[in-house]
This record gives structure tokens, C-alpha cells and sequence, in this order.
């Protein structure tokens, strides 16, 4: 019994000696492994500050004068695009329509769209393209809320058409999305998706940075991970942190982990 016990022990303790020499051996790898810097004027920009919705603190978030107010102190312009249910972009916080009992965005057509107001505001839901046309010279960091689809395209010649490629972050918690985003091989620079993003915290957890894939030259995060964190920022990609909590911030932009910050306050990380 006694031997039978000791060799479970011993088979035991060899397999965690055996998983701890390969998970040192890829960290070493991993820490000796050098990565290039991806130029692009956004990515040199610090801190990066999208002011999500604009700038609430002059009007209610996402209306005209709020994104014109975050444009006017240089601030990343904060979007969630949705589409209509005949294929024409909206910049709208939610999926469902309060005003319209719980009715999904994708539900309504762009006439009932352009007849409708925010609640808090009595002012009219945008267009992107009116969006664009009302700041075209801004920065823009740009959440596409629905699958890849063939009104993709319409998101593309609007941005083109303007010839401001460059000053976009363009995101979406969909793999397809994202990557029809990536294959358009266009100026713009691309987040990670949800699913990069939970599997890369899931290794960093695990102490498995090494391991982390990711294609996209920005992941933002919803939580403080100094250990992702810091592995992302070796590999030279834009780390931005959701939070409306200045100090955090304005700490981890001083021990250099994230270079900026996704928030519905811009106005409090202004200059002093």
C-alpha cells in the first residue's frame, strides 16, 4: 500500500516538475524573443484618450455636441456602430431602443432611425457618415457591433472617401468581423477580439504569455492585468484600460502598462 502511494506521489510530482520546465523553458523563450514596432501616427500618440460616446461632461454622450466637444481637445472619438435593418450605420449605444419598448436597433429602418431622438437629450441619433462629415479631421475609435456582412463595405467607403484611414482604431467582438477588417489591408489599425482577448488573460493567468497570439495592433482591456499588461506592452501593441477611475490610470500610464485609456470622462485626464 505504502509503495503503491509512493509511486503515485513520485508519478505526481514529476508530472509538476515536467510542467514547470516547460512552462520556464517557453518564458524564457518568450522573454528573449524581440518584436518590431508597427508605425502608425495613432500608436505614437500618448496617452491615447477615447473619449467613449464623447466628451458627457459638456452634452449627453453620443450626440453631435458631445463628440464635437471631445474633438475639440484632440481626444479619440469614441463610436458603437449598429446597423439598421435596411443596412445603413448608426452610432448607438445599445442594441435595443428604449423608445421603441426593447426593439432591436437591427429591427428598425433607417426611416424610423432618423425620426428617432435620444431620450435624455431630445436630440437625433447620427448617421456615421454624418459623423464623419460633421469632424472629419478627429481620430476615431470605432466598435462595429454587428457580424460581418455585406454592409461592411458601406463602413469602408465611408472612411475612404474621406482619405482618413490613418485615424482609425477599428474594432469588433467578432472573429469574422475583425477579420474582414484586417484582410481590407487598409491604414487603419485593428483591437483584438473578445475571444483574443479572453484567451490571452486566460495564459497570462497561467503564466503563459509566450503563448499569446494576437493579430490586432491594440487590445483593450476591461480590468487592471499587470501581467498582460506588461507582456503586450514588450510586444510594442497599444494597451487601453476601460475606467473612469483617474488615478488608476493616470498610475499605470506612469509605470508604463497601458497607453491610454477608453472612457465616458475624457475631460478629467485633460492637462493640468
Amino acid at each position: 500500500m505504502f509503495f503503491a502511494f509512493f509511486r503515485l506521489f513520485m508519478i505526481a510530482f514529476s508530472t509538476i516538475i515536467a510542467v514547470a520546465l516547460v512552462i520556464g523553458a517557453l518564458r524564457l523563450l518568450g522573454e528573449n524573443q524581440q518584436y518590431s514596432v508597427a508605425p502608425h501616427p495613432l500608436l505614437e500618440k500618448r496617452p491615447l484618450v477615447v473619449a467613449w460616446g464623447g466628451d458627457s461632461t459638456s452634452s449627453p454622450a453620443f450626440t453631435a455636441g458631445a463628440y464635437a466637444a471631445a474633438a475639440k481637445n484632440n481626444f479619440l472619438l469614441g463610436v458603437d456602430l449598429r446597423l439598421s435593418f435596411d443596412g445603413v450605420w448608426y452610432v448607438y449605444p445599445d442594441k435595443y431602443l428604449k423608445e421603441k419598448a426593447g426593439q432591436f436597433v437591427t429591427h428598425t429602418t433607417s426611416e424610423d432611425l432618423d425620426r428617432l431622438k435620444f431620450a435624455n437629450s431630445n436630440e437625433p441619433i447620427m448617421r456615421f457618415d454624418q459623423l464623419i462629415k460633421l469632424l472629419p479631421q478627429s481620430q476615431y475609435y470605432v466598435v462595429i457591433e454587428n457580424p460581418a456582412s455585406i454592409y461592411l463595405e458601406k463602413v469602408f467607403l465611408t472612411i475612404e472617401a474621406a482619405h482618413i484611414e490613418s485615424q482609425f482604431i477599428l474594432s469588433s467582438p467578432f472573429a469574422d468581423t475583425t477579420k474582414f477588417l484586417r484582410e481590407r489591408n487598409a491604414k487603419w489599425i485593428t483591437d483584438s477580439t473578445t475571444a483574443e482577448t479572453a484567451k490571452s488573460k486566460l495564459l497570462a493567468s497561467l503564466f503563459l504569455e509566450p503563448l499569446i497570439t494576437t493579430t490586432g495592433e491594440v487590445m483593450t482591456l476591461d480590468h487592471e492585468d499587470s501581467r498582460l499588461m506588461r507582456e503586450m506592452r514588450k510586444r510594442h501593441l497599444a494597451v487601453l484600460l476601460r475606467s473612469d477611475d483617474a488615478a488608476q490610470v493616470r498610475a499605470l500610464l506612469k509605470d508604463d502598462l497601458i497607453s491610454g485609456v477608453v472612457t465616458s470622462r475624457p475631460s478629467q485626464f485633460l492637462p493640468h
